[in-house]
């Protein structure tokens, strides 16, 4: 776990103001879009024993607390677990947080019926060995819905890179600016960023292709929540690429 030290310091520097983005988002109508999102996808209306993998500030969490589901939310960062926890109590809702590495989960075999999580693999040092482990903790008939993106691709694929120069959709060009209450230097995780493996690989094709690979029944993608653009590959065919994406997978 190299990296692992250095992402947890820079998250822990970006806690504060994450935790007030959470807060906006949990007080604005458009937390009823994700929530349409995962009702199509995986929540059903009997509770649910839900996993929120990287639960950062806690959004999946409370918003999934206050439908009524049993929510355990996992972070490796102590300052987003703290966050996490105010968040529950501003929002009267109960969850149970613990300190936790998303590529080595403490949890018993099949102990989930959902596993939730959004901009988190393209952190991880071992994504493959992350999705191993969500899938042996899910339970049989069980989902993972998956929100990332493409944040730092442009970093190592030159067809992603002229995309980026043309559209603003990674992290250090988006909200996050507005967040960052503490000044923090985005360049520290953009160096991060460099050296993990999600960082050089096209997705949402990788998430697929593993997960297929791993037994999965069934996976479908949605598109919606990132932006799609025109480019142009070196045969010179036009492709589509997108800077975020979901992934459900059921088990």
């Amino acid at each position: 776990m190299k990296k692992l030290r250095e992402i947890e310091d820079y998250w822990n520097q970006r806690a504060r103001g994450f935790s007030l983005s959470v807060v906006e988002e949990l007080e604005d109508d458009k937390k009823d879009q994700w929530l349409q999102l995962f009702k199509k996808y995986g929540m059903t209306e009997r509770k649910l024993k839900v996993l929120d993998v990287g639960t950062g500030s806690g959004f999946f969490a409370v918003l999934l607390a206050q439908e009524g589901h049993d929510v355990t939310g996992i972070d490796y960062t102590p300052n987003m677990l703290k966050h996490a926890e105010e968040t529950a109590r501003k929002f009267n809702v109960k969850l149970d947080l613990r300190q936790m590495d998303a590529q080595n989960l403490e949890f018993e075999d099949e102990s989930f019926d959902l596993i939730v999580t959004r901009n988190l693999m393209w952190n991880l040092e071992f994504p493959e060995k992350a999705y191993r482990e969500w899938i042996r903790v899910l339970k049989k008939g069980g989902k993972i819905i998956n929100f990332d993106g493409n944040y730092y691709l442009h970093l190592h694929d030159d067809v992603y890179k002229e995309g980026y120069e043309k559209i603003e959709y990674v992290p250090d060009r988006q909200g996050h600016t507005k967040n960052n209450i503490d000044n923090v230097d985005f360049s520290i995780m953009r160096e991060i960023a460099r050296e993990l493996p999600m960082s050089s690989i096209r997705r949402p094709q990788w998430d697929v292709n593993t997960l297929v690979a791993m037994g999965v029944n069934s996976v479908s993608v949605d598109l919606s929540q990132g932006r799609k653009f025109a480019a142009m590959d070196q045969e010179n065919n036009e492709i589509y690429l997108t800077s975020a994406f979901m992934i459900c997978a059921e088990k």
